[in-house]
């Protein structure tokens, strides 16, 4: 067994043109994953206290995963405040609605040095269009100015992606003011796209932070939800906290001669992060050649930041030797092909499904190995990963009994999370048994990512639990794994459209 623990370090570099830089590093004054379940209110934030309301409580839910405002009618003005003060505040956080609105816009802020009836204002507009305008302003004994003109955040959709949300309050006399706004499976832009500087004498002192939404009086198709997410505020004056790793890949990935897998790269590059592979790394043969000649070349500029897992046909070249030699200990003891680590706070189980040549039955070394695995790490959340799923609509392969094991194991030990690939093709099911019985309480979820770039497979009739499916694109699966919680966001190639994403709290 191989244990080892990853850390992601955070650098927190402020933008060219900031007039201020800072003596030490920004720590955490506030920050909410929102993974509880409040059917009136937002109850206590992770960090920060308790969230005090302004509207109707029933308007506030918290939903297991984001919290949400409910824009019952024209005119609705709602804010969560946090009793936390701050002077110099960076605020982020994830924003959805669950429909456009028609006829006017609704309005997305974060409020800073709120004072009585003072503060600042983060604003963030999102148009009947679906594009998302950027800006500030000051409030001053209720009333609200705008610090110069909204921005529109390039060519930025909310309608068919949730987008993350960056502000800064900064400085004194005066005050300067950033806001950027990008799509949440994307990178953070390098550049604000809105800076104002303002000096209103009532701001420039500490005060309290929250979120505010508002729809405008000639909104035709309300109610409009506007939902919140990992909403985090950093004192800009202290240390930062950790970022929540990001674990992003796919299997089925890398031909010679074919541009698929160059294409899935770039995306590795453009999100960061920690790298899986879910098998088949390499075809036909997964060679040593094949790997220096087809898989180098786009996915092996990841090496050194790369978890494998192997596939079948790795197992074409004797014993894996291509893929073992190539991946080195990364890959685990040649003679298993499975090991376990930890990135950030979960625990991560590689296993190896190629059962012909290390066997997957009950009682075997490896079944024994994942059970005392399972029960030695406590980690609240927990994901495994391997080639040949146990359950798939792909037409190519299907199901798999040999791995029926492994799922039981997991299942017992209340983990997660399952990723796969061997079907060429993209699948989510819902959480459920080994038994294939739906079950939200205590289920694993598993996706099918075997989209990482060597040719599509297709579909035969859905397997039970089967929520989304596509064998028409390749991408990556990407994975933001908080403390209790994951986000899955499915990353299509340049060019295509389709995608998926969501969040589910872990057991």
């Amino acid at each position: 067994m191989r244990s080892v623990h990853l850390g992601l370090v955070l650098a927190l570099l402020l933008a060219a043109g900031q007039t201020e830089a800072l003596a030490v590093a920004p720590s955490p004054v506030a920050a909410d994953s929102f993974n509880r379940s409040v059917s009136t209110g937002w109850g206590t934030a992770d960090t920060g206290g308790a969230w005090n309301l302004e509207g109707a409580p029933s308007a506030f839910t918290v939903n297991g995963t984001v919290g949400t405002m409910n824009l019952a009618a024209p005119g609705s003005n709602l804010a969560a405040m946090l009793g936390a003060t701050v002077l110099n505040a960076d605020l982020s956080t994830t924003l959805s609605v669950d429909r456009a609105p028609v006829g006017g816009s609704v309005w997305f802020y974060g409020e800073s040095r709120r004072n009585a009836g003072n503060s600042y204002r983060i604003k963030i507009r999102l148009d009947p269009s679906g594009a998302v305008f950027v800006s500030a302003s000051r409030v001053i004994n209720f009333a609200e100015a705008a610090i110069g003109s909204e921005v529109r955040a390039g060519t930025l959709d909310y309608r068919s992606t949730p987008i993350r949300v960056r502000g800064q309050v900064q400085g004194t006399s005066p005050t300067t003011l950033r806001v950027r706004a990008w799509a949440v499976a994307s990178a953070e832009p390098s550049t604000w796209q809105y800076v104002g500087t303002d000096s209103a004498v009532a701001v420039q002192r500490s005060g309290a932070i929250g979120l505010r939404s508002y729809g405008s009086t000639s909104v035709k198709n309300a109610p409009i939800r506007v939902s919140v997410d990992d909403f985090a505020t950093l004192n800009l004056d202290g240390s930062p906290p950790p970022l929540d790793p990001v674990f992003v890949g796919a299997g089925d990935i890398a031909t010679c001669g074919t541009g698929g897998d160059e294409q899935t790269a770039a995306l590795l590059d453009s999100i960061g992060g920690t790298v899986y592979t879910l098998g088949d790394n390499v075809y036909p043969d997964a060679t040593a050649s094949q790997f220096t000649n087809c898989y180098a070349p786009s996915w092996g500029h990841f090496k050194g930041q790369t978890m494998p897992a192997t596939g079948n046909h790795e197992y074409e070249t004797g014993n894996a030797s291509g893929y073992f030699g190539y991946f080195g200990t990364a890959a685990g003891d040649p003679s298993k092909g499975y090991y376990s680590f930890d990135l950030g706070a979960w625990h991560v189980i590689v296993l190896n499904a190629n059962c012909s040549f290390v066997p997957c039955a009950a009682g075997s070394a490896q079944e024994q190995w994942l059970r005392a695995d399972l029960t030695a790490h406590t980690n609240t959340c927990t994901a495994a990963i391997w080639h040949q799923p146990r359950f798939s609509s792909g037409s190519q392969h299907g199901n798999n009994t040999n791995v029926a094991p492994f799922w039981n194991d997991l299942y017992a030990a209340s983990a997660d999370l399952i990723l796969n690939g061997h079907d060429h093709d993209y699948e989510r099911f819902a959480p459920q048994t080994p038994g294939q019985i739906a079950d939200n309480a205590r289920g694993i979820r598993e996706f099918v990512v075997g989209t990482g770039g060597a040719g599509y497979g297709g579909f035969n009739a859905p397997q039970p639990n089967s929520q989304v499916r596509n064998a028409t694109t390749h991408g990556v699966l990407k994975l933001t794994l908080h403390a209790s919680s994951y986000d899955w966001s499915f990353v299509p190639v340049a060019g295509a459209t389709f995608n998926d994403s969501g969040s589910t709290a872990c057991h």
